[in-house]
């Protein structure tokens, strides 16, 4: 029986693996993560350069039509 659950598990645990995307495709603007989308305008950028070389906050990016934020891997 322990076995036949510890197996459910990992089939359970693969399946979601298999759903998380290795890249997305987004169209925003560059923010960063203590503004997210109130930052999403043009003119933010300065804002976010400098809580980002504070460490306080990593590069983002705010796709308005999917209302998510993505955090970018590469902070340079």
């Amino acid at each position: 029986m322990r076995i036949r659950s510890t197996l459910i598990f990992l089939v359970l645990v693969c399946s979601l693996a298999a759903q998380i995307p290795t890249s997305v495709t987004a169209t925003g603007y560059l923010t960063d993560t203590m503004c997210g989308a109130k930052g999403a305008t043009a003119n933010h950028i300065e804002c976010a350069k400098s809580k980002v070389a504070s460490g306080k906050a990593q590069y983002a990016i705010y796709d308005g039509a999917s209302r998510r934020l993505y955090i970018l891997e590469t902070q340079d």
